[in-house]
């Protein structure tokens, strides 16, 4: 209403976060587990219920970067390269806290127990994602889970030398601070 002199609303100030895969460690298990044709199969059989992007993706500057399988699910989700190697690497970031939490290793941030840490779930990769919420839920449950990705053995390394790992930091604007994390 013109003239009114009440104060206004403002949008809750969400935290920013980077969503560029780059300032992101690589918590992702070995690509090698995808050599196999259990993970061919499920590639083969994904469906997100959209039509494929029929672009040619070999030119594709991340194209080396991931597996071809990999590339199938991309397609077929009809996500950009970078927004999944983002989601993939924020969601393992998130799995990691949330193991290393289950170990007493490392106490939750307040943040990190809203986003679902406490108990590894679909609804805790969602959040972690920054992604549509749909894609994300199809790719941890008939892609990540199905091949693996969240079997606890492939994090071992990370949970014994658990000193080693570090977490990006970001600023309130989503600046990396703290760039870092342990690769095996």
């Amino acid at each position: 209403m013109k003239g009114d002199n009440r104060p206004t609303r403002q949008a809750a100030n969400k935290s920013k976060t980077s969503t560029d895969y780059r300032d992101w460690p690589d918590f992702t298990p070995s690509l090698q587990t995808l050599d196999n044709e259990h993970a061919r199969s499920i590639a083969a059989r994904f469906d997100i219920g959209l039509q494929p992007k029929t672009h040619d993706m070999s030119h594709d500057p991340l194209r080396n970067e991931l597996h071809e399988v990999e590339l199938e699910i991309i397609r077929k989700a009809c996500l950009d390269t970078s927004k999944y190697m983002f989601a993939k690497r924020s969601i393992f970031v998130g799995y990691l806290k949330h193991l290393l939490h289950e170990e007493n290793k490392r106490p939750l941030t307040a943040i990190e127990v809203k986003k679902g840490l406490k108990s590894w779930n679909k609804t805790a990769a969602q959040n972690n994602a920054g992604i549509d919420v749909n894609k994300v839920s199809k790719l941890f449950e008939h892609f990540w889970t199905q091949v693996g990705w969240f079997d606890r053995h492939h994090f071992e390394d990370y949970l014994h030398n658990n000193d080693q790992v570090i977490f990006p930091d970001f600023d309130a604007d989503g600046h990396l601070i703290q760039e870092g994390g342990f690769k095996v």
